[in-house]
């Protein structure tokens, strides 16, 4: 190798392999850098580019070690998926400042590691991990159970339904059972149509958190959309998420069953065991983005469920919680508080009976310290953690 680009750049790659640490900018100041005895690795044809270079860095920083082989050659061969420069070419320290906008013109021009931003190493993780998800083998179907010989004895009383986003819904409905309340279980009646319940609870949260709440459930199914541009299609369409249409489900149900056997039940959301935290979603819908292109339908939702699993509770494990309340962007927050207005107003008019304060549910005003966006750094943090189970240091990484 007679290119000093080149040659410095094919050490470091044997340095980070070796379970070295130093950035891009240091390693072409010191010594090692201009070592004649350069040698390609074995498993690599091509150099790698910046930002699968600097991936292997901060996984071998995290782990304290150096990486089995097989997961450093995985992350330096992966080409980085969905928009934006498959692989940016290593330059000297300080060239081609990227942007996470892709503003890279015709061509990606040579790049330092160092100024990369996090968003295309995100990309690359993102890859890497979903490669792994799919080269696992699928988890068999679960078999119907057998039909006990002697059947639970049924439980009496009016049958209660409830609506409302889906944590909260699940909350209030396993608070019910655990009270002996009898749940409807909707049955196909033989002159047709469903059978009613006796009661319907509508549960109403605040509709800031009923948006993460669905966003997630939706990320858990497989979707792929970042918090700020889902909110801002939902303003565009001007239509909320089905089961936040508190409004509109209660008078559904009170021309069916009457408004005296429909209750609002307003509930401000208390995290429960197997919620993922928004930086958890976060890692999950950046992965459904890669496995959408691999995987429809079924088999994309139970990888993502798959993954959503491992993710409960990850970030609480490193010390990366992310932030305690997630709030829309700025340019949505006007939106916010009149749809919160339209809904608490139709609710009031309409006299349902109530179970807490419909006032509450309208939004705070905007204060100093309020997070709108999840920061990358803590994104990169937790995935790190998923390719290093049990390997990956609590820090913080900011």
């Amino acid at each position: 190798m007679t290119d000093p680009l080149e040659r410095a750049a094919w050490s470091w790659v044997a340095h980070l392999l070796a379970g070295g640490t130093t950035a891009w900018a240091a390693w072409v100041e010191s010594p090692e850098s201009v070592a004649h005895d350069v040698r390609r690795p074995v498993g690599l044809d091509a150099l790698p580019g910046a930002a699968q270079l600097e991936l292997l860095r901060v996984l071998v920083e995290a782990a304290g070690a150096p990486l089995e082989e097989s997961l450093a050659l995985r992350v330096l061969r992966r080409p980085a998926p969905g928009r934006g420069p498959v692989d940016l070419p290593l330059g000297w320290p300080g060239e081609g400042q990227v942007t996470a906008d892709g503003f890279h013109h015709r061509s990606a021009p040579p790049t330092d590691p160092g100024s990369l931003d996090v968003e295309e190493v995100l990309r690359v993780a993102a890859g890497v991990i979903a490669d792994l998800l799919l080269e696992e083998p699928a988890a068999p179907r679960r078999r119907t159970r057998a039909v006990p010989t002697r059947l639970p004895r049924p439980r009496t009383g009016p049958s209660v339904w409830v609506e409302g986003p889906p944590r909260s819904r699940a909350a209030v409905r396993a608070e019910l059972a655990a009270g002996g309340t009898r749940l409807h279980r909707p049955r196909l009646r033989w002159r047709g149509g469903r059978t009613l319940p006796d009661r319907v609870l509508v549960v109403v949260p605040p509709l800031e958190r009923g948006l993460l709440e669905v966003w997630e459930d939706r990320s858990v199914a497989g979707a792929a959309r970042r918090w700020e541009r889902w909110v801002q299609e939902i303003q565009g369409s001007n239509r909320l998420p089905p089961s936040l249409r508190s409004r509109s489900v209660a008078l559904w149900w009170a021309e069916r069953i009457g408004a005296d056997r429909v209750q609002v039940t307003v509930r401000h959301g208390v995290d429960a065991a197997g919620d993922l935290s928004a930086l958890e979603v976060d890692v999950l819908r950046r992965v459904n983005a890669v496995l959408v292109l691999h995987r429809g339908g079924d088999d994309r939702a139970a990888i993502a469920a798959r993954l959503g699993e491992r993710l409960q509770g990850l970030g609480r494990s490193i010390g990366v919680p992310g932030p305690a309340e997630l709030r829309v962007p700025v340019a949505q927050l006007r939106w916010l508080q009149a749809w919160s207005a339209r809904i608490t107003d139709g609710l009031t008019r309409a006299g349902y009976p109530v179970d807490g304060d419909l006032a509450s549910l309208r939004p705070r005003p905007p204060a100093e310290g309020d997070v709108h966006s999840l920061d990358p750094r803590e994104v990169l943090a937790l995935m790190t953690a998923l390719l290093l189970p049990g390997r990956a240091a609590r820090r913080d990484p900011r």
